[in-house]
C-alpha cells in the first residue's frame, strides 16, 4: 500500500464521523432511529453517492498512489454509510444515544434571518471572481511542483551540486551498441562534440563510461605509445644530467613501464568486485542483449546546443529527463480533471434525479460553486498554482459540499429538526476543519497545501451551505 493511500486516507476519518453523527444528531431522546432515518436517509444516500462519485477523477487518474488513495477514500465513505444505515440504529437504541440539547434554538432562529439577505453573498463571489480575472489561476502540471522538499531546500540543494559538480540528471544521452567496447569506442568517438561544445560555452564537461574504463582499442594504443625500455633509460639518463639523482633512482619506473606495455586490457568484467565496479555500473549495462552507455552532461547552459549537435549521431538518443517526466505529469493531470468533470456529471445527474424539485437543486448547486469559487479566489489571491495536489483537495471539498447543502435543503417541518440540523452540520463541520487543520500545520508542504486547502473549502462549504441552500424563515 502506498503511503499517501493510508496517511491521507485516516484524515477521511473526519469525513467518515459525519454520517453516524448525522443520525445520532437528529434523533429525539426515546425516539426510534428507523423514524430518524425515515427524514435523512433519502439526504445521506444522496449525500455518500454524490460523494463518491465526486472522488471518480482520483480512482481513475491513472497514479497508483492516488488510485489507492480515491478507492480507499471512496471505500471508507460507502462503509460509513452502510454500518450509519444498517448497523447503527440497533447501537443508537442500546445506548440510548441522542443530543444532550435538543429541540428549537431562539439563537440559530436568530442567525437563520440571515437567509433573508443571501442575495448579498453576490458580493464575495463577484470579489471572486475579480481576483480570477485579476490574477489567473495557472494549471501547474510540473512534477516539481508535486515534491514534498520545500523550495528553499531544493535551491541549497541545486547551489550545492552546482558547487561540487554533479552532472545535471535532467538530460541524458544513450549510447548504444551490441557490446560493452562498441558502446565504448562511440562514446570516445564523441570525445571531439564535447570538446566543441565546451568551447561553445554550452556545458562543462560530461561523465560517461569511457572516463572511468577506456576501450579496449584505447588502452592498446595508450600501451604501444608507450617507450621501449631502452628508449625510456636513455631519456631519463639525458633528463637527469647534472642532477642531483642516483643512478638507479627511476629504475622501478622504467620497470614499470616495460610491464604495462606487455599489460592485457582490461575489460568490464575486470571490475566486478573493485570500487570502480560501482561508479561504471550506472553508466553501462545490459538490456535484452543490447549494451547502453549514459552520457551525463555536466553544468548545461545551452539544451538546444546539445541536442543541435546530437541530432546526426547514429546511435546516441538524448533523453530530456525533466521533460519527458513533466509530460507524464501533464498526462495524468490532464486525465485527472477528465474524470473529474465525468463524475461531477454523474453527481448532477444523481441530484436531478433524487431531488426532483427545481427549487432544491438551485439551492444545493448554487452553494457548492458558491463554496468552490470562493475556495479559487482565494488560492488566486495567495499566489498558488493549482496543482494535482490542489484538484484532489477540491474534490474531497465537494464531497463534502454536497453533504452540507443536500441536509441543510431538506425539508425540514418545525423550527426543532432545523436546530437539530444546524447543530449536528455545526459538529461535522468541527470535525472535518480540525482533521485537515491538522494537516496544515505540518512542516511538509504537500501537506500543508492539502490540510489549508480542505480546511477552508469546508468553511466555507458550511457558510454557503447555510445561506444559500437553507429553507428561507417563515414571517412573522
Amino acid at each position: 500500500m502506498h503511503g499517501i493511500a493510508l496517511g491521507f486516507g485516516m484524515t477521511m476519518l473526519g469525513v467518515a464521523l459525519d454520517y453516524p453523527v448525522l443520525l445520532i444528531g437528529h434523533r429525539d431522546r426515546g425516539e426510534g432511529p428507523e423514524a430518524t432515518l425515515q427524514r435523512i436517509g433519502h439526504s445521506l444516500r444522496l449525500g455518500v453517492t454524490t460523494a463518491v462519485l465526486g472522488l471518480t477523477g482520483m480512482v481513475f487518474c491513472g497514479l497508483p498512489g492516488l488510485a489507492q488513495l480515491g478507492t480507499f477514500a471512496a471505500t471508507g465513505l460507502v462503509v460509513a454509510a452502510c454500518v450509519t444505515l444498517s448497523l447503527m440504529p440497533r447501537l443508537v437504541v442500546a445506548a440510548d444515544l441522542a443530543p444532550s440539547v435538543s429541540g428549537p434554538s431562539p439563537q440559530l432562529a436568530q442567525a437563520e434571518k440571515l437567509r433573508r439577505y443571501r442575495v448579498l453573498c453576490a458580493v464575495p463571489l463577484l470579489i471572486s471572481g475579480v481576483l480570477l480575472w485579476q490574477y489567473p489561476l495557472v494549471l501547474d502540471t510540473r512534477l516539481a511542483a508535486l515534491s514534498p522538499i520545500p523550495e528553499q531546500a531544493r535551491r541549497v540543494d541545486d547551489a550545492l551540486r552546482h558547487e561540487l559538480g554533479v552532472p545535471d540528471a535532467s538530460l541524458m544521452l544513450a549510447v548504444s551498441g551490441v557490446n560493452p567496447q562498441a558502446v565504448l569506442e562511440r562514446e570516445e568517438a564523441l570525445s571531439g562534440v564535447w570538446a566543441h561544445l565546451q568551447q561553445q560555452g554550452a556545458l562543462s564537461g560530461v561523465q560517461d563510461a569511457a572516463r572511468l574504463l577506456p576501450s579496449m582499442r584505447t588502452q592498446r594504443l595508450r600501451a604501444e605509445a608507450l617507450p621501449a625500455p631502452a628508449v625510456l633509460q636513455s631519456a631519463i639518463e639525458e633528463a637527469r644530467h647534472n642532477l642531483p639523482f642516483r643512478p638507479d633512482a627511476f629504475s622501478a619506473f622504467v620497470q614499470d613501464v616495460a610491464a604495462a606495455r606487455k599489460f592485457a586490457p582490461l575489460s568490464v568484467q575486470d571490475m566486478a568486485g573493485t570500487p570502480l565496479e560501482a561508479a561504471l555500473s550506472p553508466l553501462l549495462f545490459e538490456r535484452q542483449g543490447q549494451w547502453f552507455g549514459l552520457v551525463f552532461p555536466e553544468r548545461v547552459h545551452d539544451r538546444a546546443a546539445i541536442e543541435h549537435a546530437m541530432a546526426n549521431q547514429p546511435d546516441v538518443m538524448v533523453v530530456d529527463m525533466k521533460r519527458e517526466i513533466d509530460g507524464l505529469s501533464a498526462h495524468y493531470t490532464a486525465r485527472t480533471l477528465r474524470w473529474m468533470m465525468a463524475g461531477c456529471g454523474l453527481a448532477l445527474a444523481v441530484l436531478v434525479y433524487g431531488l426532483r424539485s427545481v427549487s432544491r437543486l438551485v439551492r444545493v448547486t448554487a452553494s457548492v460553486g458558491a463554496a468552490l469559487v470562493s475556495l479559487l479566489g482565494v488560492l488566486a489571491i495567495m499566489g498558488h498554482p493549482l496543482t494535482l495536489i490542489h484538484l484532489i483537495s477540491l474534490q474531497f471539498v465537494l464531497g463534502v459540499s454536497l453533504d452540507y447543502a443536500l441536509f441543510f435543503a431538506r425539508p425540514q417541518l418545525d423550527d426543532a429538526e432545523r436546530a437539530r440540523t444546524m447543530r449536528t452540520l455545526l459538529t461535522c463541520n468541527a470535525m472535518t476543519v480540525l482533521t485537515f487543520g491538522l494537516l496544515a500545520t505540518c512542516n511538509t508542504p504537500l501537506l500543508q497545501e492539502i490540510g489549508k486547502t480542505v480546511a477552508l473549502g469546508v468553511l466555507f462549504a458550511m457558510a454557503y451551505g447555510f445561506l444559500l441552500a437553507g429553507q428561507r424563515p417563515r414571517t412573522g
